[in-house]
């Protein structure tokens, strides 16, 4: 009994690792693709990461594609472009961060369908998944010379609320939940 628990402890922090890395990979290179594209070009591209999932799913863990999955990509791209108003004309240097960054984000939701569909413990996962997470970006944001840093209240104010509501929360639903679900449905 203690050996399986310590097992399971070694698999969540290594789930967590993985996860953490991927959404370091989708922060940074989100960030780096709203500095040389434009946010709608990079909404596009990193909306079209829906597109990638069922790709990913049949690729990584063989799971069929189906009809409604095929036919859902070509309404998905066509819903993105209508919603962004994207105009192509060429492709940049920041397009290319947003097509990793959409590469990580399908990998991303790929890889926690494939773990919490074991039996995890959702918590633990969530907080190894953001102990990995927090690192690098925190380093960049804090050495890089163009961001200005203001710590004031608003500020303050503003980072814990998206890092309560707009991270940690839908991490642990989405660890908690996505195993009800396929990967292509989240």
């Amino acid at each position: 009994w203690m050996l399986n628990k310590i097992n399971q402890k070694k698999y969540v922090f290594k789930i967590g690792l993985l996860l953490g890395s991927l959404n370091t990979g989708i922060y940074c290179f989100e960030a780096l693709s709203l500095k040389y594209t434009s946010s709608a070009r990079s909404a596009f591209i990193i909306g079209s990461s829906v597109i990638l999932v069922p790709i990913f799913s049949f690729l990584f863990f063989r799971k069929s594609m189906t009809i409604i999955d095929i036919l859902s990509i070509g309404v998905c791209i066509l819903g993105l472009y209508i919603l962004t108003g994207v105009q192509y004309g060429h492709i940049n240097l920041g397009d290319y961060f947003a097509i990793i960054s959409a590469i990580f984000v399908a990998i991303s939701i790929n890889c926690v369908q494939h773990f919490s569909s074991r039996e995890v413990d959702a918590k633990s996962l969530t907080f190894f998944q953001l102990l990995f997470t927090c690192p690098i970006p925190l380093t960049l944001s804090v050495i890089a010379p163009s961001i200005p840093l203001s710590l004031n209240s608003i500020t303050i104010a503003a980072v814990l609320f998206c890092a309560i509501f707009a991270t940690i929360i839908p991490l642990f639903w989405q660890v908690r939940l996505q195993k009800n679900i396929s990967s292509t449905q989240a």
